[in-house]
């Protein structure tokens, strides 16, 4: 039953499921901007979602925020986080939850007779810090707790993130900007007696901030467990309407989805901020297996 429920995740998510890998949903990006952009956010997460991507981009908040974000993927699964950034004197601190539910499975034995249905769910509980050390580097940790359950089956697992993002100053017309995350360091998932390494990811990535706006990124990430490593790169250019309102577009390219076809790997999204609230959508495509779309909101508060 553990496998068929493997499978039908792997077809779903054939981005970020690997069988080699366990809790594959960690690996599902969390923001509209981020996904928008391709993944490339390492070293451009500088909000509540830095608890997913990079902890050290939670230091420069400057009020407390919190932030929502739906992803669809198909019939009856949905992932959901929802976390919370608290600014103090000795540093940022934020929490967040993640959720991957995927309504009610048909099982089947080894002979693909069916043997009724059951359902499936992953949750990881994040809490990260952020500090600036000095005027260009911030460091950040978290740890995050993950459960995933198959019909009857149950695995857990603790796992740690480090983060660090420096900024060297103006280069140019811009202002760059390089960052490194290592994520989902942990102990094994273990169901009845198989057992398997989390996803982990050692990402390096770099941005670069004109002032008329744009946003270039880069990222490079190496999965030690992974069918592979990839890269990210994305855009996004952002125009003040007003004192309290202004738009952005979105663009990118998200290598980790080559295996859907040439145009799986890009997206596209936008974003409206108005005063303390920031909605934000993307789209990815993702060929015979439907697309998907990633809704988030911001407030800060």
């Amino acid at each position: 039953m553990r496998i068929t429920a493997l499978a039908l995740l792997a077809a779903l998510l054939p981005s970020v499921a690997s069988a080699q890998e366990g809790a594959p949903f960690l690996k599902i990006g969390v923001g509209a901007r981020a996904a928008a952009m391709g993944g490339a956010y390492t070293a451009v997460a500088d909000g509540v979602d830095a608890v997913a991507w990079n902890p050290s981009g939670l230091a420069d908040l400057p009020s407390r925020q919190v932030g929502f974000t739906r992803v669809a993927m198909g019939e009856d699964t949905r992932f959901d986080f929802i976390g919370f950034a608290q600014p103090t004197r000795a540093g940022t601190f934020g929490a967040a939850v993640r959720h991957l539910g995927q309504g009610r499975l048909d099982g089947r034995d080894a002979a693909g007779k069916p043997t009724g249905g059951f359902s499936a769910s992953d949750t990881a509980a994040d809490l990260a810090y952020g500090v600036s050390v000095s005027s260009g580097l911030r460091l950040g940790a978290g740890v995050k707790y993950i459960t995933s359950s198959i019909a009857e089956a149950e695995a857990r697992s603790a796992a740690l993130d480090l983060g660090g993002l420096y900024r060297p100053g103006r280069l140019g017309p811009g202002v760059a900007q390089v960052g490194l995350a290592v994520r989902n360091v942990g102990s094994r998932m273990r169901f009845a007696d198989e057992r398997s390494p989390l996803p982990i990811v050692a990402a390096a990535g770099a941005s670069y901030r004109l002032p008329e706006g744009l946003t270039l990124a880069l990222d490079y990430r190496y999965r030690p467990h992974g069918a592979s490593s990839d890269a990210g790169l994305g855009a996004e250019w952002t125009h003040g309407v007003s004192k309290d309102l202004a738009g952005s577009l979105r663009g990118g390219a998200d290598l980790s989805r080559r295996d859907l076809g040439a145009l799986a790997v890009l997206s596209l999204g936008a974003g409206l901020s108005w005063r303390a609230v920031d909605a934000s959508f993307a789209w990815r495509p993702g060929g015979m297996l439907g697309d998907s779309f990633v809704f988030s909101l911001l407030a800060r508060l």
